[in-house]
């Protein structure tokens, strides 16, 4: 299986902005994809403004469905906006 993160910095001034947009799109991915086996968004206690998304899917299909979904598209450009610089996406495979 593997798994995805994703990190990112918001402007300072678009935090609040940033943070209402990432729990709505979080509960939006827990909602509606059954294939998502995991979906977690963490925020850095020493800068606040920097985040990670940690994603796994069930197999390729599911990770389609999420990249594919209205929501995960607006979110991405939404987020865009508010980012010092673009996401920074890894690909990890399970090991144990």
């Amino acid at each position: 299986m593997q798994s995805t993160l994703v990190k990112f910095e918001v402007k300072k001034a678009s935090l609040d902005k940033a943070l209402v947009l990432i729990r709505d799109f979080v509960k939006k991915v827990h909602d509606n994809e059954e294939g998502t086996l995991l979906y977690h968004s963490f925020q850095d206690e020493e800068n606040p403004c920097e985040f990670i998304h940690v994603m796994s899917f069930a197999d390729d299909a599911a990770e389609e469905i999420h990249y594919q979904s209205d929501y995960c598209a607006q979110f991405g450009e939404d987020l865009l906006a508010l980012c010092v610089e673009e996401p920074d996406f890894q690909l990890f495979n399970r090991l144990c």
